[in-house]
């Protein structure tokens, strides 16, 4: 049994702009590109239903320094110009769980 590095971000995107961004990062690939990389055992997108202006991202990787290369990417780089474009406020939780 091990740690998993954990990673919950929540995105306040500009009014009425959610649906373009979440497309956007499809079209680029940036969620398959991301769940590739090497180390991640989840990257995954949801739409919560309680805001038209939020999207939330889970990550899950084997470790720490997984994660860390996954900002090296060219597909890490790309939404990060998305998110200049579209996201007004980024909330980010870090932790570590137990592996069962």
């Amino acid at each position: 049994m091990g740690r998993l590095f954990m990673i919950e971000v929540r995105y306040q995107i500009r009014s009425g702009k959610r649906s373009e961004f979440y497309d956007k990062i499809r079209e680029y690939g940036i969620d398959k590109a991301s769940c590739a990389d090497s180390g991640n055992l989840r990257y995954e997108f949801f739409l919560p239903t309680d805001s038209d202006n939020e999207l939330f991202l889970s990550e899950m990787w084997i470790d720490e320094p997984s994660q860390i290369s996954h900002c090296d990417t060219e597909h890490f780089q790309r939404i990060q110009l998305l998110k200049d474009e579209y996201v007004e406020n980024i909330e980010l939780k870090k932790y570590w769980v137990e592996e069962y």
